[in-house]
């Protein structure tokens, strides 16, 4: 009888441990999930935006936000074991300027880039391994160049697909979820539900608000209502720049950009 008949089972058992992490690592790199909610915020974007404006000299009204795209354009390099680098370009250079207090929309036919676009001014282009995003050009916020805070901290994301929503939620449970997690600490709990009763009356979703959300699977409001309960969620937390991922059903061509001047 062998003395290592011990050690090498141990030694096989190891080897599968460690085989099917790398395995899995290298999948979740190459394919990644980008989330579909965006943080909670941490500070107040105000406050970010007056550090922004004191230390970059932005402009004087720091509630409104002009967004300025200069020579912008986004590239991607695919490469695999097999496979030379292939690079592509998604767009070209864009120049031009999102005023405050007015809604700017993108058209163009599918594929042209306009959900990458977005994606760009959010900063959510994240590289993997497989998977390298070459941009130039510069966003530029009140004539600064922001930082990611304070990107995150004054924009909200409404993204293409609604499947973030839980289904067994009702449309009023669903804000009020969504305020007790998005907005500040400092709010008081009925000063949260408060404004998700608000918001929920502004899009018009009193109707279906004790109604659950719903899915494929299990049958609930209609998608026209599941688009505006995504909105709702986005726009909790008053957000300067709100950037829309095909805000409506059936308008693939259409992406939209709304700033919101201060009154």
């Amino acid at each position: 009888m062998r003395q290592s008949w011990l050690l090498q089972p141990i030694l096989a058992i190891l080897g599968f441990i460690f085989g099917f992490f790398l395995l899995a690592w290298l999948i979740l790199h190459l394919k990644r999930s980008e989330l579909k909610i965006s943080q909670a915020q941490i500070t107040d974007a105000d406050y970010l935006l007056e550090n922004l404006q004191t230390k970059q000299g932005c402009a004087s009204n720091i509630r409104n936000v002009t967004i300025d795209l200069d020579q912008c354009a986004v590239g991607v390099e695919k490469s695999s074991l097999f496979q030379r680098k292939a690079r592509k370009t998604i767009f070209k250079p864009i120049t031009t300027t999102f005023e405050p207090g007015v809604l700017n929309v993108i058209m163009a036919p599918s594929g042209g880039g306009k959900t990458s676009l977005l994606n760009y001014m959010a900063r959510r282009l994240h590289s993997t391994l497989g998977t390298k995003y070459c941009s130039s050009g510069k966003v530029l916020f009140n004539g600064c160049v922001a930082t990611d805070s304070v990107i995150r901290s004054i924009c909200s994301y409404v993204p293409q697909d609604d499947d973030s929503l839980l289904p067994f939620l009702t449309v009023r449970e669903t804000l009020r979820f969504a305020a007790r997690l998005r907005l500040p600490s400092w709010m008081s709990e009925s000063e949260k539900m408060q404004r998700a009763e608000s918001i929920l009356l502004r899009l018009g979703l009193k109707d279906c608000a004790d109604t659950i959300v719903g899915s494929g699977l299990v049958r609930g409001i209609s998608g026209g209502e599941r688009r505006r309960v995504s909105i709702a969620i986005q726009i909790l937390t008053h957000p300067r720049v709100l950037l829309l991922d095909e805000p409506t059903p059936g308008t693939g061509r259409i992406r939209g950009i709304i700033n919101y001047r201060s009154s």
